[in-house]
């Protein structure tokens, strides 16, 4: 029945859990590890994404997180090297209006070796979901009678049950090798749901989500006094389904302190199979401010006409008064 098959298809299909164009922006959804784990003291990002507007009810995803440093676990007090990070997110999918509210807490800890040139960074995370839908909002195959709708006619599903919760947890690791004020390597791996939590409104349901494993690396690359590239990969993998983003940035220096833009970034994606991603982005003093639009290129843009996405994503950093541990200007986000 439609509806049974709606909800198998939920169960089944990992393209739910959440995507950002722009996911060197949203640092905690990449990895718990990223917490804290920037030269800034506190950060405050905020991602929205709206997905396919043109072809059915627009997918609509908006993230909010904080995350500082906090501990010096055997390390000088000037020198922390443990984070701490939180990140709420929620998505609206779809006619039914599936709505996925997440609550996460991040705690990660970073070691740093031969003088910083090498940090090692590993990290937690907690989790609570809770999906509700709309059933008001569906149409099943038993309301129609003859030739006629009737929306009071019983929709003949078993489902009494319109939300559902479950707790999760990821874990993360991270590397970074700052070789000089010119060259800088990231790399990340990470799983989410390693608990495999039940996900089903049936109360028989024995619906597990898989593990959702995240790999991602990025150089930041000195080309002249005021240019840099920074190409990045992602690849992503959940069951059968996989995921592989190619993108590489440009960003330009602005050497006039008169000038409320110190930095401008522009680049080019490519999710594969999927879509074309292009960025456009901007530091204003302490706030990172970026905008991306996806263009369709799969099978779906014979119906979309290739307007796919469009995404924001703000950055707020803070940083106290203090002295600081020799190490890298910035992390590639």
């Amino acid at each position: 029945m439609l509806f049974s098959f709606s909800f198998i298809f939920i169960n089944k299909s990992y393209s739910q859990d959440l995507h950002y164009s722009q996911y060197n922006y949203s640092p905690l959804n990449l990895n718990p590890s990223n917490a804290g784990f920037d030269n800034a003291d506190y950060r405050l990002f905020l991602n929205n994404r709206t997905q396919w507007k043109s072809v059915t009810a627009p997918y609509k995803t908006f993230s909010v997180g904080f995350d500082m440093k906090t501990l010096a676990l055997g390390a000088p007090r000037n020198k922390p090297n443990t984070g701490f990070g939180l990140q709420v997110n929620n998505d609206k999918d779809g006619d039914s209006h599936l709505k996925t509210l997440n609550i996460a807490t991040s705690f990660a800890y970073f070691k740093s070796l031969n003088d910083s040139a090498y940090v090692l960074t590993g990290g937690l995370q907690l989790g609570y979901t809770q999906k509700s839908f709309d059933l008001n909002d569906l149409n099943f195959d038993n309301q129609f009678t003859g030739d006629l709708f009737d929306p009071s006619a019983p929709t003949g599903e078993p489902v009494t049950n319109d939300k559902m919760s479950y707790l999760d947890l990821g874990f993360g690791l991270g590397a970074q090798l700052f070789r000089s004020d010119d060259f800088q390597l990231d790399a990340g791996a990470a799983v989410q749901h390693i608990n495999s939590p039940k996900n089903s409104f049936y109360s028989s349901g024995k619906v597990n989500i898989a593990p959702h494993y995240i790999f991602n690396t990025g150089i930041r690359y000195r080309l002249s006094d005021q240019m840099q590239v920074l190409p990045s990969l992602l690849y992503m993998k959940q069951n059968s389904i996989s995921e592989f983003d190619i993108n590489a940035q440009l960003k330009y220096e602005l050497d006039n302190p008169q000038l409320p833009v110190s930095n401008i970034y522009a680049g080019v994606g490519m999710r594969m199979k999927d879509a074309i991603v292009l960025n456009v982005g901007a530091d204003f003093k302490n706030v990172f401010a970026g905008f991306s639009y996806d263009i369709n290129t799969s099978g779906l843009k014979h119906v979309s006409k290739g307007r796919g996405a469009i995404e924001f994503a703000l950055i707020y950093k803070v940083k106290t008064v203090r002295s600081r541990p020799p190490g890298p200007p910035c992390i590639i986000y």
